[in-house]
């Protein structure tokens, strides 16, 4: 039997157990923990440039008697913050990081308690079954969160 299609692209046949981890659920691990570490890298750059820049201000001043010379660095710097802060607010680097990183630990903490068949997969007559709504329920909730928060955006940035 072939794999079935529907409009989305999503494979409409029934997973096996070892076909869902491998799939599904290790691909959408994978995507949210290197989406994490990427935010989060670029967060602590983009901070750590700001916290150099705005620092450096007040020594321009004192160390440079030129005045051409400090307005010149003061003003490329000060622009420069201006544009680490702007991109910041329309990226939200920080929050996003946090949240990719808040999913990817609730989608390996329910393969743990699956895999292992603890908590509410012990004893369960279909744990698959759950198991397949809870991921799909976390990664829903996600969607739902970035559709909302891209809606916002729209809104206050026309």
């Amino acid at each position: 039997m072939s794999a079935a299609r529907g409009e989305l692209g999503v494979n409409e046949e029934k997973y096996t157990e070892k076909a869902y981890l491998q799939e599904r659920l290790e691909h959408q691990i994978r995507w949210y923990d290197q989406k994490s570490r990427t935010c989060q890298k670029t967060y602590k750059i983009m901070k750590l440039f700001e916290l150099l820049l705005s620092s450096s201000i007040p020594l321009i001043i004192g160390f440079f008697p030129s005045y051409c010379e400090a307005k010149f660095l003061v003003s490329l710097f000060g622009a420069t913050l201006a544009i680490f802060t702007g991109i910041h607010g329309l990226y939200n680097f920080h929050e996003r990081w946090i949240q990719y990183r808040f999913v990817c630990e609730a989608l390996r903490h329910e393969k743990y308690l699956f895999v292992n068949r603890c908590g509410r997969y012990k004893d369960k007559e279909n744990p698959l079954g759950l198991f397949v709504e809870r991921i799909e329920a976390i990664l829903s909730q996600e969607n739902t969160k970035w559709a909302h928060s891209s809606k916002c955006s729209a809104k206050y940035n026309p």
